[in-house]
């Protein structure tokens, strides 16, 4: 048979495994999220919310690429990073 996701979110496997954790989300609140299901020995990776938009933005352009104000102003006059937020 095919599960619901409600099913499958209840399997015993599933609840086992730990597969459904909470994250903080800094608009949402409490979110529940499904963790990864590769596991090496019996150590479990922290969970992890994703990114907003343009969080890490200055860390990649600045510290990664080596952008200067004036381009990264450029960029984002051009839009390149989408809408203002």
């Amino acid at each position: 048979p095919v599960n619901t996701i409600a099913q499958a979110l209840a399997e015993p496997q599933t609840v086992a495994r730990d597969l459904i954790v909470s994250v903080e989300h800094p608009v949402f609140g409490t979110v529940r999220s499904v963790a990864s299901p590769v596991r090496v020995g019996d150590e479990v990776p922290p969970a992890h919310r994703a990114p907003q938009r343009n969080e890490h933005a200055d860390a990649i352009l600045r510290g990664l690429l080596g952008y200067d104000d004036a381009r990264i102003a450029a960029l984002t006059a051009e839009g390149a990073f989408g809408p203002p937020l």
